[in-house]
């Protein structure tokens, strides 16, 4: 599962709007290639119940940057690594990991009593977004794609429209680092997983190291 935690503020030609609030056509900021136009915002809710089932499926919490909020997505999201030793081990200075590898999901209690609605937003191609001061992916379609499946039934039993037809994403904005990769990165800088990410302010490594 991947997405974002509703609530969660992202950054687009107008200033921070909430995730939940963007629509098709609504620019957002990307890391490659400036202000980028939404196609479709969808949304995954997730009951009480089943996160009481799932712990897994519980958002992972990362720590705030920059005086933004914590950022809270789900566990297969992607979230953008940089420095030497992201290029050290696949030698590039860029990479997508996974939330879930970086900290483990936070099954607080706040969750469990209240569920949570993941957020996707799709945009033309795969891009790094700009969302509580992080960068991470926006979503990226794939073959039998589950979001846009389930978005396809809840549309069909609810007699509403079908979206437009979306095109399969060829490939991620960045190389997407392994689970053994995401290890060997975080063994080499020998500390927390928070103090990687990459910030749209420009903080130097060293930094972040303070931090």
């Amino acid at each position: 599962m991947t997405g974002f935690a509703s609530g969660q503020r992202i950054e687009t030609d107008q200033g921070l709007v909430p995730v939940e609030a963007l629509r098709p056509g609504m620019m957002v900021r990307t890391l490659h290639n400036g202000f980028c136009a939404v196609k479709a915002v969808l949304s995954t809710p997730i009951s009480q119940a089943a996160l009481a089932m799932s712990p897994d499926k519980c958002p992972v919490t990362l720590p705030a940057v920059c005086g933004f909020r914590p950022l809270s997505v789900a566990g297969d999201h992607h979230m953008m690594l940089e420095g030497w030793a992201v290029e050290l081990i696949v030698g590039q200075s860029e990479g997508l990991a996974r939330a879930r590898r970086l900290q483990d999901p936070d099954p607080i209690q706040d969750w469990f009593q209240t569920g949570v609605t993941y957020v996707h937003i799709i945009l033309e191609n795969h891009q790094i977004l700009c969302v509580e001061g992080q960068w991470s992916g926006s979503h990226f379609i794939t073959v039998d794609d589950e979001v846009l499946l389930d978005d396809a039934w809840a549309r069909v039993n609810r007699n509403l429209p079908a979206l437009p037809e979306f095109e399969l994403h060829s490939s991620t904005a960045l190389m997407c680092l392994s689970a053994f990769e995401t290890k060997a990165v975080l063994n080499y800088l020998g500390r927390s997983p928070a103090q990687v990410f990459v910030d749209p302010v420009g903080h130097t490594d060293a930094q972040r190291l303070q931090a």
